[in-house]
């Protein structure tokens, strides 16, 4: 048994899979049990319609959900499930990919879809072991109600030059009540001051 216990206020780690056949599904229910992973679901095909609705009521209480995706039977519905479990439990989804295909195009196409890990076939239950103690490993190192962040980044792109989209920055900022603002409307304003030199301002790039 893993030493490795769970860490939020009474939380646990989820596992489901999804296209697994039925071998497979046995011997990730096997590493589930070893690491003290609560085994949810086994979805032998890939319902695309119930997934969120069915997990939804059966995550309550659960700190994070591990999905074992399998990739070879249709490529196309495992991204598509990947694409509907990844928002689960407000981003707290661990995607793990299953396949034969060792390729680096096959591994990129599962990373692209989400997939964090990746596991060859035929499915060994100490190889699923080791992913899932370092997946709890990663959540224990992350808060569980992440820090609200303090500010916010807002871009902005001018189809080209002397469209204004600095002018637009700049007004947004003057008129807002970001943090700092006061302190760019006193930039502003000392740039603005004659120079001495026949210019009123300045402009700095």
């Amino acid at each position: 048994m893993s030493s490795v216990t769970p860490h939020t206020e009474g939380g646990s780690l989820c596992l489901i899979t999804v296209g697994l056949d039925p071998e497979a599904t046995e011997t990730a229910k096997r590493a589930a049990m070893q690491e003290s992973v609560k085994f949810l679901s086994a979805f032998p095909d890939y319902p695309q319609n119930r997934l969120q609705a069915q997990l939804e009521q059966q995550l309550e209480g659960a700190e994070a959900l591990l999905c074992l995706i399998d990739f070879d039977k249709s490529k196309d519905l495992a991204v598509q499930a990947a694409t509907h479990l990844q928002p689960l439990l407000n981003g707290r989804a661990a995607l793990i990919a299953l396949s034969r295909d060792e390729t680096p195009g096959n591994i990129l196409h599962a990373m692209r879809a989400g997939c964090s890990e990746y596991l060859t076939k035929p499915l060994q239950a100490g190889q699923l072991s080791t992913c899932l103690q370092k997946l709890r490993a990663r959540w224990l190192r992350s808060p569980l109600h992440p820090a609200r962040a303090a500010g916010q980044v807002l871009a902005f792109l001018s189809v080209r030059g002397g469209a204004g989209s600095t002018t637009a920055a700049v007004h947004l900022v003057w008129y807002s009540d970001f943090e700092g603002a006061q302190y760019l409307r006193r930039r502003l304003a000392q740039t603005a001051q004659p120079t001495g030199r026949g210019n009123s301002c300045q402009e700095h790039r």
